[in-house]
C-alpha cells in the first residue's frame, strides 16, 4: 500500500524502523539514471532515496535536481526523496537544503571530534532554525569517524581510517542531536582493487 502523499521522509524512516526494513538509497549523476531508480521503487511499492554528493550535485545542479523530485512527486510517485550526500562544509549545507532537499549529510570526519561537534552543531542549529521558519523537516544525518572519501578504484586503503567508539557516539549525538549518525564501523569509501572487501564490524554497531 502506498504511503500517503503527506509522509515526511522523517515519517517514512521511522515507520521502516518500526517494521525492522531500510529504506534504499541510490546515487545518481544523471537523470536517466534518476528515473530508472524511481522506476524501480515504484514498480516495487517502496520509498526511495536519491542521493547527491557534491560532485554530483554539481554536475546535474542543485535547483535542477531539487525541480526534479518535486516535479515526480507530483506528478508520477509520491515517496522520492532527495539527499545532500557526504556535503564537507557549512555553506554547502545551507546551499542544499535552501534548494529543497530533504535530507542532508554532514562530513567533517577529517577533524578532530572536537572540531566536527562544533561544525555539525552550527547546522544544526541552522536547521532548527530553518525547519521552524519554513514550516520544513529537512533531515541532519551527520558522520562520526573517518572512512575516506573518493569513491573511486582504490589501490590502497586510505590513510587515517578510523572506527567510531560507542563512548564517542554517545558524546556527539548528546552534543549535536542529529536526526541520524553515520558511524565508521569498518567500512570504506570505493571499491577496493586487489584488496578483499572490508568487513562491517557488527559489535561495534551493537555498542553504538
Amino acid at each position: 500500500m502506498e504511503q500517503s502523499k503527506q509522509s515526511s521522509l522523517r515519517e517514512i524512516i521511522n515507520a521502516n524502523m518500526e517494521k525492522g526494513t531500510a529504506v534504499g538509497h541510490f546515487n545518481f549523476s544523471t537523470f536517466d539514471v534518476a528515473q530508472a531508480i524511481v522506476n524501480a521503487a515504484k514498480k516495487l511499492n517502496l520509498p526511495v532515496i536519491l542521493g547527491l554528493s557534491e560532485g554530483e550535485r554539481d554536475f546535474v545542479g542543485i535547483p535542477e535536481a531539487a525541480a526534479w523530485v518535486r516535479a515526480v512527486r507530483e506528478n508520477e510517485y509520491a515517496q522520492v526523496y532527495l539527499n545532500a550526500d557526504h556535503t564537507y562544509s557549512f555553506d554547502r549545507v545551507k546551499e542544499a537544503v535552501e534548494a529543497g532537499f530533504d535530507m542532508v549529510i554532514y562530513d567533517n570526519t577529517a577533524a578532530s571530534i572536537d572540531e566536527n561537534i562544533a561544525e555539525a552543531k552550527k547546522c544544526r542549529e541552522y536547521l532548527d532554525a530553518y525547519n521552524k521558519e519554513n514550516g520544513k523537516d529537512v533531515l541532519l544525518e551527520a558522520e562520526l569517524g573517518y572512512i575516506g572519501k573518493s569513491s573511486k578504484v582504490l589501490e590502497s586503503l586510505p590513510e587515517g581510517l578510523t572506527e567510531t567508539t560507542a563512548v564517542d557516539a554517545k558524546t556527539f549525538v548528546d552534543a549535536v542531536r542529529p536526526d541520524l549518525l553515520a558511524p565508521a564501523v569498518g567500512n570504506v569509501h570505493g571499491m577496493l582493487k586487489d584488496m578483499p572487501d572490508p568487513n562491517l564490524d557488527e559489535d561495534r554497531v551493537g555498542e553504538i
